[in-house]
């Protein structure tokens, strides 16, 4: 019965596909996301004449920063801008959560979200969506419409999209080799994946608007972020055929703008467009060892024996000498997982029985070791657990940087200041934010294992991808279209505020249980109505639900380990 009913499901699938086709609407609601944008770098091109189409709708409509999630990491960036709801009630914290009643890490994916998305709420009230490329949205949802999954999706095939037909016209229009831009190599960044890569999700997007004529459509380019990550200090790069791109990064935002311009003539001009980030970008300062201070203080405990790295900052370079000469020889003979294992087996472990606290993510979070609630809780809820707070934060506060000898940590919340939303005992106990968002910390929980890798070992097996820069909260909105005000600064809007603003434009009701507000100061005239509220409970959502494979895994971790974002 089972191959029989998916055969019905997928011609059911198909003759919706079929019908949407024959609608001659346009979509309604186009968002384009370029993923780290910031105006720290579009404002001075757009002056320059250098992107013009985002120019436009910046003269055009409304304009200003985007308040990003703390942290502002791709996994919970996107989620908040998919669900309007902040971190703490979605439940997408980080990279990894912890498995329940364990200390062992699971990548979290879209299943991991507690509260339903845009996509699936204006899917139930019969309004046809696209979603192509967005991050975090692996497995892709049942909608009404079409899903392709984007970044953090484990492979290339066809679970990532939805319905699974709709994987045969991605094949057709997107090579897999540049599907993801490869790290940099001795050239620089691969100005030729760049430019294949924004060239077929332009392409696909322009496919999908065309083809099902959605009411909603959300396309993301993840380009601006990757080349961001690799090339905000080093800007040059040159072609295989020798060429030289003075400023690669500046060269990826230029042909993003080209894109933009396509999708706009694509949609017209009776569509409201949405061009946002999920987060800004900035200088990295270096890499904070959070772990070391926490074993200095006495709150981590190893249980195997290994180098323990002295608390530093790292900056930019790789080792030199014979770590130097190692590194390189590594990374050239060994593949991929062998290296992870060899980076695992080189670690010390944690001694989880005797471990008070540990660093929760590169942009540090902190779990404490509670008696009853964690595994092998040692710390006695009530005056024991407040003390180990006061000692965790003072621990954090003493780190400072050797360059200039200020604190490395601006400040340190309480879990339930940051996420008042999450429920007892699912976030971190402490948040901590570094100086202007500018170092990454180690962290003793990365994707798949319980450890913490020391310079020496990080820098014997190849720290493969150095980050010139890194996340910060400045992200950008911009708004063209009937309802939007014209050449107007908007100031005040956040990530969560994005999805019920969608959802008002295309006159469905905004759930009262969102953390966002509709962007009412943007709107003008019919748009500018009073908002419809819904006091309408959504359904449980399961978490993580998705089965990956030891090979997805691997996939997804290598992945993340080439853009820096875990260990």
């Amino acid at each position: 019965m089972e191959p029989a009913a998916g055969w019905i499901k997928d011609a059911v699938s198909n003759v919706q596909r079929a019908m949407a086709r024959m609608n001659s609407r346009e979509p309604k609601v186009l968002v384009i996301g370029l993923d780290g944008a910031t105006f720290d770098v579009i404002e001075p091109w757009v002056e320059a004449g250098r992107l013009p189409n985002i120019g436009r709708l910046m003269a055009e409509g409304v304009w200003g920063p985007l308040q990003s999630t703390i942290h502002p990491l791709t996994p919970t960036a996107w989620t908040t801008f998919a669900t309007g709801c902040s971190p703490g009630k979605h439940g997408v914290y980080d990279f990894a959560l912890f498995r329940p009643g364990s200390y062992e890490p699971i990548l979290t994916d879209a299943s991991c979200s507690r509260v339903p998305s845009v996509f699936q709420l204006l899917s139930e009230a019969g309004r046809r969506v696209v979603a192509y490329n967005v991050p975090w949205t692996y497995p892709p949802e049942p909608v009404n419409g079409v899903m392709i999954s984007g970044f953090g999706a484990p492979k290339f095939d066809e679970r990532l999209a939805y319905p699974t037909a709709a994987f045969e016209d991605l094949q057709a229009r997107v090579d897999r080799v540049s599907f993801e831009i490869p790290p940099r190599d001795d050239r620089g960044v691969i100005v030729e994946a760049v430019e294949a890569q924004i060239e077929q999700v332009g392409e696909m997007a322009r496919f999908l608007i065309k083809s099902e004529r959605p009411d909603l459509a959300c396309v993301v380019f993840m380009a601006t972020d990757q080349v961001g990550h690799v090339a905000w200090v080093k800007r040059q790069a040159t072609r295989a055929n020798g060429s030289t791109i003075a400023d690669v990064l500046l060269h990826t935002y230029e042909l993003v703008d080209a894109q933009v311009g396509r999708l706009l003539e694509t949609v017209g001009d009776d569509s409201t467009v949405m061009l946002m980030s999920d987060h800004g970008f900035g200088n990295r300062r270096g890499v904070v060892d959070l772990v070391s201070a926490l074993h200095q203080a006495g709150l981590v405990a190893y249980r195997r024996a290994g180098p323990v790295a002295s608390v530093r900052v790292r900056r930019h370079g790789r080792a030199g000498g014979v770590l130097g000469m190692l590194e390189a020889g590594l990374k050239a003979v060994l593949p991929k997982g062998l290296r992870g294992r060899i980076r695992k087996s080189m670690t010390p472990t944690i001694d989880f029985e005797r471990t008070k606290a540990w660093v929760w993510g590169r942009y540090p979070k902190l779990r404490l070791n509670v008696r009853g609630r964690e595994a092998h809780g040692v710390v006695e809820p009530g005056a024991e657990l407040d003390a180990l707070r006061e000692a965790t934060c003072e621990c954090l506060l003493s780190v400072t940087d050797p360059a200039d000898g200020k604190p490395v940590i601006e400040q340190v919340w309480r879990g339930e200041e940051v996420y008042p939303s999450a429920p007892e005992g699912d976030a971190p106990d402490l948040v901590a934010a570094t100086r202007g968002f500018g170092y990454i910390s180690r962290d003793v929980v990365t994707a798949g294992t319980r450890a913490f890798l020391t310079e020496e070992a990080r820098e014997a097996v190849g720290w493969r991808h150095e980050q010139g820069g890194i996340h910060r909260m400045n992200g950008i909105f911009v708004a063209r279209g009937p309802g939007i005000r014209s050449g107007e600064r908007l100031e005040g809007a956040g990530l969560a505020d994005v999805a019920p603003t969608i959802l008002h434009l295309l006159r469905q009701p905004v759930p009262r249980s969102m953390d966002g507000q509709v962007l009412g100061g943007a709107l003008v005239g019919d748009a500018a109505r009073a908002v419809l509220f819904t006091d309408a409970a959504p359904e449980p959502q399961p978490r993580c639900t998705a089965e990956l494979t030891d090979s997805d895994l691997e996939q997804v971790t290598e992945r993340l380990h080439d853009l820096g974002y875990v260990d």
